[in-house]
């Protein structure tokens, strides 16, 4: 059992990055998140380590752009209840026996 289930949070992972971290220019960022970008699409995107003006300047063209075609923004609790065959977050586990108030007062 990974940590993350231990905690009973789900780990989710990314369909596709921008490759921001390269400092391709806010153009190229743009173009290929509006390429990437689809229904249920999780495109990664970087916020720290380093330079980030690039992507912070390529962000308002490209929200304004998805929400152009029809997009909306959701959180990622909203994403998972859409997205077909999702279960929900797997309910934690304890690693210790679960013991009775009688045993515990003894």
């Amino acid at each position: 059992m990974t940590a993350a289930n231990t905690l009973g949070l789900t780990t989710v992972l990314w369909d596709d990055e921008a490759r921001d971290w390269a400092l391709p220019g806010a153009p190229v960022i743009v173009t290929r998140i509006l390429n990437l970008a689809g229904n249920g699409a999780i495109i990664l995107m970087h916020d720290g380590g380093g330079n980030r003006s690039q992507t912070v300047a390529a962000l308002p063209t490209i929200i304004a752009q998805l929400m152009a075609r029809g997009y909306t923004f959701v959180s990622m609790d909203e994403l998972m209840q859409h997205l077909p065959g999702q279960t929900p977050a797997p309910t934690p586990v304890s690693s210790t026996p679960a013991r009775s108030p009688e045993s515990l007062a003894r």
